[in-house]
């Protein structure tokens, strides 16, 4: 039930930050970042398509907070989902990333 529940809030994240991610704040990323901690999280926000959203915030249209926030949720995913990582087109090449990420 849990699973259901944790993929169930994933895809809306999902769909919600395709659509209105110039009004959300750092707190929806922080939730889904703090998902990912737990190992079995993580291939679910992988299979709701959390990765080509990430890297999609990695454009130049949006600000540093936001691009920190994708950069640390491509890192927590990474123990547990790096060939889809690799695998998701521009994420490797960094051809998005405008700002310097400390």
């Amino acid at each position: 039930m849990i699973s259901i529940l944790v993929y169930v809030l994933v895809l809306s994240f999902v769909v919600v930050m395709t659509w209105f991610v110039r009004y959300t704040d750092n707190m929806m990323f922080q939730a889904i970042n703090s998902l990912a901690l737990v190992e079995d999280n993580k291939e679910k926000i992988v299979k709701a398509g959390a990765i080509q959203v990430y890297v999609q915030l990695l454009s130049p249209q949006y600000d540093e907070s936001i691009h920190r926030q994708a950069v640390h949720g491509l890192l927590m995913l990474a123990s547990k989902c790096k060939d889809n990582i690799i695998k998701e087109r521009g994420c490797l090449e960094g051809q998005y990333l405008s700002t310097k990420v400390q």
